[in-house]
């Protein structure tokens, strides 16, 4: 679109373009005709400069320039543009510059500049926002209190994925409105506020990806309304307090890759009614993996992997309703995916890391990286809805279950690094979901089955490790012989072997022992020829070193 476009346009005031992909194309010196009150151009192409005919629409009340492709400094000229504004949002651009202070802007109640280049320290914002957005931009220095008292109308504020240092104010506590609060990905350190209180309006909370350290701090359940708990990837220390049990509204809880210790608490199963997402990975817990558990019936990701978690898996796990039947929103105190706030949440799935916006088709079982014992249980086979089961690096025994094609929505599986035998059971080719498989570095043994799904997966690294597989992909030869032949047979013919060895070696020595002691105790002669030799042997070495030391 050009100039032409509008040229006799000249009463107009409401311009929509949004969601389309026009290119507004105008001379740099262009001067509208119109003086427009509402416009809304996101994800049309303004840029790449910043479009200087704005600079005439001074009766502008809303303007939304998200994702506009502007690669530019911010002119001097827009702040005092968007001064009688209500609603600013020009995100998801590469504006550069630094903010001014931002108090004259008196009517707006949403400012939204996330995801461009502005840096420098944060301002001082206006006194009746309501949604402040300022995340993914490289803002720096400390979060001052005074410019938190400065908005005591906030709901949501966002200052994640900057680079903001010091402390976590305590101001933030007394923000009775707030519903979403997110500072995560900075370089904030210090102790979590212990101010939270029974008045607050919480509904999220995110201080994940800093340098916070201490415990979690005892009045973090005060909101009634909290259903989303995030403090991962910090420094945090202690046991998962008593605290938590209060969080009784709580959805989300993800406090991986800290240093938490002790055991998962038996309250947890009983208390946290609607958890739907439970993230322990990476920490020092340890003690069995509690049964009750199961308890949570709207649970869909369970992650406790990376931790020293001890014992066998609970078969009681087979009973995550979440994990079996579609979701029913309509019970849970809130509904996270209709939030505003988007929860992009990251997963090891498919043998990396992946990051999931939608957490609602999400079914996962990690407990990869412990020490677990015993056989996988059958009743895992129960989790239809289940999309990623990890259980590698364990010291899991027995064989793959049989009814693991149960499983049909699985997408990945990781049984590597474990001690399972047997044989790959040939219902796995039915599995057609499945993207991902890792069974090496165990005791497997036969061939491995041929057709449907499992014909994707022709790297010989999905069974590496396994001596007595044989078949494709693994260029090994199956003889008659060897697929009859067991490792387990094969071991233990290997151990009668061995039992024989040292059985002779214990039975030489105790008749060489004997014939030379024995024979000492019953011919009196021999044993005194035998030990004068030794006084003998013993006196001539005494008189050689007495005679060497003088002259040495």
């Amino acid at each position: 679109m050009s100039e032409a476009h509008f040229a006799n346009l000249t009463k107009l005031k409401y311009l929509s373009l949004a969601l389309n992909s026009l290119a507004l194309k105008f001379e740099r010196n262009w001067l509208p005709p119109f003086h427009l009150e509402y416009i809304v151009m996101g994800s049309c192409i303004l840029g790449p400069d910043f479009p200087g005919w704005l600079q005439k629409q001074e009766n502008m009340t809303f303007l939304m320039m998200a994702n506009v492709s502007i690669v530019d400094d911010m002119p001097d000229w827009f702040w005092s543009l968007i001064s009688g504004a209500h609603y600013v949002d020009i995100s998801s651009n590469q504006i550069s510059g630094r903010l001014p202070n931002l108090v004259h802007l008196n009517q707006v109640s949403k400012l939204d500049i996330s995801s461009n280049n502005f840096s420098g320290l944060l301002p001082y914002f206006p006194q009746g926002l309501y949604v402040l957005d300022v995340h993914d931009n490289s803002f720096s220095g400390p979060i001052l209190p005074e410019i938190i008292m400065g908005m005591p109308n906030l709901i949501f504020l966002s200052l994640s994925k900057n680079n903001l240092n010091g402390t976590i104010p305590s101001s933030l506590c007394h923000l009775q409105g707030m519903t979403t609060l997110d500072l995560s990905d900075n370089l904030l350190s210090g102790k979590l506020p212990d101010c939270w209180n029974s008045s607050s309006e919480l509904n999220v909370l995110d201080f994940s990806i800093n340098n916070i350290s201490g415990g979690i701090p005892k009045s973090i359940c005060s909101p009634p309304s909290l259903y989303s708990l995030n403090l991962n990837n910090n420094n945090l220390s202690g046991e998962l307090p008593l605290s938590l049990k209060y969080c009784q509204q709580l959805v989300i809880l993800d406090v991986e890759y800290n240093e938490l210790r002790g055991e998962i608490p038996r309250w947890m199963g009983g208390s946290l009614a609607f958890l739907m997402t439970l993230k322990l990975r990476s920490n020092k817990l340890v003690g069995n993996i509690p049964p009750n558990l199961s308890l949570l019936r709207y649970l869909q990701v369970l992650d406790l992997a990376e931790n020293e978690f001890s014992g066998t898996i609970p078969r009681s796990f087979g009973n995550f309703n979440g994990m079996k039947v579609v979701r029913n929103t309509t019970e849970l105190p809130t509904d996270l995916f209709a939030s505003t706030y988007t929860q992009i949440m990251p997963f090891s799935t498919k043998g990396n890391i992946r990051e999931y916006e939608d957490l609602s088709s999400l079914n996962i079982i990690d407990l990869s990286n412990n020490n677990l014992i015993g056989r996988i249980p059958t009743e895992l086979m129960n989790l239809s809805k289940l999309f990623s089961l990890d259980l590698s690096g364990n010291h899991l025994t027995g064989e793959i279950p049989e009814n693991i094609s149960a499983l049909q929505q699985l997408e990945s599986l990781d049984l590597s690094r474990n001690n399972l035998s047997g044989g790959i059971p040939s219902s796995m080719a039915n599995m057609s979901s499945l993207e991902f498989l890792n069974s090496s570095y165990n005791n497997l043994s036969g061939r491995i089955p041929i057709g449907g799904q499992l014909l994707t997966f022709s790297d010989p690294l999905v069974y590496i490790g396994n001596l007595y597989l044989c078949g494709f992909p693994v260029n090994r030869s199956c003889k008659d012989s060897e697929t009859t032949q067991t490792p387990n047979r094969i071991d233990d013919k290997n151990e009668n072997e061995m039992i024989w060895l040292y059985t002779s070696f214990a039975l030489g020595f105790l008749t060489g022992f004997w014939i030379i002691w024995g024979t000492l105790l019953l011919k009196k002669n021999w044993k005194i020829c035998y030990f004068r030799f030794i006084d003998n042997t013993y006196d001539k070495v005494y008189v050689w070193i007495m005679l060497k030391l003088p002259r040495m």
